[in-house]
């Protein structure tokens, strides 16, 4: 096992579970104590903590819960981001970063209008969050949901042996830092275990015919993700620097031009993993799967 994981493990699956658990509530009371020192007294009118600070302490207890389960389930602190076939999944990462950074935000906010003692206990959650934000949301979901049944479509194509080449083929020398896929599903490439799965995957295309190449849509989907989150996490440290919670009623609005980019690079990323890369002949005319080159990546 990774000596970096070791630290989670006791020595039996219950006291693991209880370690977990444990370090999981701990965060539950800092959380809530953070939101509560932004509540204004007369001696601090603006609070001891600044908001920005609870929503800090909430995204990163939102990030070690996925952590957590990333290593409880694949061993891996990324877990949550590998896919069906051990491979690192594009489609996973923008949707934990959008999640995780609206939900930590709400969840900050919602807290400290609940401290604040001038609020009626009413409008606590009465926090408008600008349709553009959805449409962001949607985006994310809707993507992964779509990418999702054109892995399977392709889950169920088998492909042309002749022209792909040999299951193992020297032709192309191994990457070092690659491993071998231990089978295929249809024309997807499938590996052994979440420890084979690789940061690359995430800009690798998908398919026996191209898991070795750059998938630029993957690239321009990445790129324009990070840059859409970083972007909007800086409208919302703004919004709460030092804000009263009062003042906190409606997030940051977003251009529609961010709506409009992050839906043609999304658009574009499923185009493209729509269109077979691998030759393929009729179903059941293959042989059985056999081990495949170096490489591989999912959505």
């Amino acid at each position: 096992m990774n000596g970096t994981l070791a630290w989670v493990y006791g020595k039996t699956e219950k006291e693991t579970n209880t370690r977990l658990v444990i370090t999981l509530l701990l965060f539950v009371p800092v959380i809530v104590v953070s939101a509560y020192l932004t509540r204004p007294d007369a001696a601090h009118p603006a609070g001891y903590l600044q908001i920005w600070v609870s929503w800090a302490l909430a995204a990163a207890a939102m990030i070690f819960l996925m952590t957590v389960i990333g290593v409880r389930i694949a061993l891996r602190p990324a877990g949550v981001l590998i896919s069906e076939r051990n491979t690192m999944s594009m489609s996973r990462l923008q949707v934990v970063l959008w999640t995780v950074l609206i939900s930590s935000s709400f969840l900050a906010i919602a807290l400290a209008r609940a401290f604040h003692g001038g609020i009626n206990p009413n409008e606590v959650l009465d926090i408008a969050i600008p349709k553009e934000v959805w449409e962001l949301l949607g985006l994310s979901g809707g993507s992964t949901l779509l990418a999702s049944m054109v892995q399977s479509s392709k889950s169920d194509k088998d492909p042309d042996v002749a022209r792909v080449g040999p299951p193992t083929s020297t032709a192309v020398t191994p990457n070092p830092l690659s491993v071998t896929p231990s089978g295929r599903r249809g024309i997807l490439p499938v590996y052994s275990a979440p420890n084979e799965a690789r940061f690359a995957n995430l800009f690798q295309g998908d398919e026996l015919a191209n898991h070795r190449s750059i998938d630029l849509a993957k690239v321009q989907l990445f790129i324009f993700t990070v840059v859409g989150v970083l972007a909007y996490g800086a409208a919302l440290f703004q919004m709460m620097d030092g804000a009263s919670a009062r003042m906190l009623t409606e997030y940051p609005a977003v251009t529609p031009t961010l709506v409009t980019i992050l839906g043609i690079s999304h658009a574009t990323y499923l185009g493209n993993k729509a269109v077979d890369k691998t030759p393929t002949v009729p179903k059941g005319t293959t042989p059985p799967a056999a081990p495949l080159p170096p490489l591989g990546n999912n959505d």
